[in-house]
């Protein structure tokens, strides 16, 4: 039942599920059915890019996390660092927030960990294990 999991949501993917009956259709073009999946790819691809399915699509997965705004005395920490040095990460996290309606005051930056494990332990040594971590990744 765990591995289930994944390959149902990989196969459901509207993209993922795109790409795989295009590549089916260039492999059997020549025949009939070929013909029919490279049209069906073609509609499919006008479906989800053009219509209101990806935006009943992307409301269904951003209803599964809580608004910040709803959760009282929070605060958005956005992490990440810039491996080029120049604007990092957190930075461009945090003005996405505050463009979204997140008050600047709500609104952390740790700007020095490269990876999730750095994340962590760069959260506890400055929050400690007396606040609650909600942790969404992009």
């Amino acid at each position: 039942m765990e591995l289930l999991r994944p390959l149902a949501h990989f196969l459901i993917d509207p993209l993922i599920h795109f790409w795989l009956v295009l590549l089916l259709g260039l492999l059997l073009r020549r025949k009939k059915a070929g013909r029919y999946l490279l049209i069906y790819a073609g509609l499919w691809f006008f479906l989800i890019s053009a219509s209101p399915l990806p935006s009943w699509l992307a409301a269904q997965r951003e209803s599964r996390y809580p608004v910040l705004l709803s959760v009282p005395d929070s605060q958005l920490v956005c992490s990440g660092y810039s491996s080029s040095g120049r604007t990092a990460q957190a930075e461009v996290l945090a003005q996405a927030a505050v463009l979204l309606g997140v008050s600047p005051a709500d609104t952390l930056m740790v700007k020095t960990p490269a990876h999730t494990e750095a994340e962590a332990i760069d959260y506890a040594a400055r929050f400690g294990a007396a606040h609650p971590l909600l942790r969404l990744s992009v």
